[in-house]
């Protein structure tokens, strides 16, 4: 799974850039359909939000 900065970065080469896949794929070492894929995703990769955990010590802190 590539990262949210490693997407962002097959989008500029691409996009603004104007690089061929293989042109990519030589530069960041990445399988060809992994960039297709991430090319054809129509947002960039974002971190999921993570939910909200409590701490062991929780019970032991004065409120």
């Amino acid at each position: 799974m590539i990262e949210v900065q490693q997407g962002a970065k097959i989008r500029r080469m691409k996009l603004v850039d104007g690089l061929s896949i293989r042109a990519i794929e030589r530069r960041t070492g990445l399988h060809r359909k992994t960039i297709r894929r991430a090319l054809a995703a129509p947002a960039p990769p974002s971190y999921a939000p993570r939910p909200k955990r409590s701490s062991k010590l929780d019970p032991h802190r004065q409120a």
